[in-house]
């Protein structure tokens, strides 16, 4: 299967050539991603083949988008770039983010007892005058 996927990466570098009708600057800017790609492809790093084939379907619209490479020219490089990106392992699950828990709010602060309820706390019933309805 790799081997499928950098040969379509081979195809797609040379597709990008200057003797495909493109403008010299073109062509070099597209050769430069799609080698980036190869490399990424040859090295098994599948990330960095995603990241460099996105740059490259980002320059292959803008290069459309100027005309400096004809609606046909720009179809058959993003349909191999598809090719290429078929063939790669999919992408690792982003793991979502742990939600923030709410900060726990501080205890509330405790008021000093005056004088007074201090002396009254102790007392209770005890040595108070109790008045008894009759």
């Amino acid at each position: 299967m790799r081997r499928l996927v950098l040969s379509a990466a081979v195809v797609l570098l040379a597709g990008c050539g200057s003797d495909a009708g493109l403008p010299a600057e073109t062509a070099e800017a597209l050769q430069a991603t799609v080698a980036t790609v190869v490399t990424a492809v040859n090295a098994g790093d599948d990330d960095a083949a995603r990241t460099g084939l996105t740059r490259l379907r980002e320059d292959v619209a803008a290069a459309t988008r100027l005309d400096r490479l004809s609606d046909d020219r720009g179809g058959e490089l993003l349909a191999l770039a598809d090719e290429v990106e078929a063939g790669l392992s999919p992408p690792a699950p982003v793991e979502p983010e742990p939600a923030a828990s709410p900060a726990a709010s501080p205890p509330a602060p405790v008021e000093p007892e005056s004088d007074d309820e201090q002396k009254d706390r102790g007392k209770g019933d005890k040595g108070e005058d109790r008045e008894e309805d009759d």
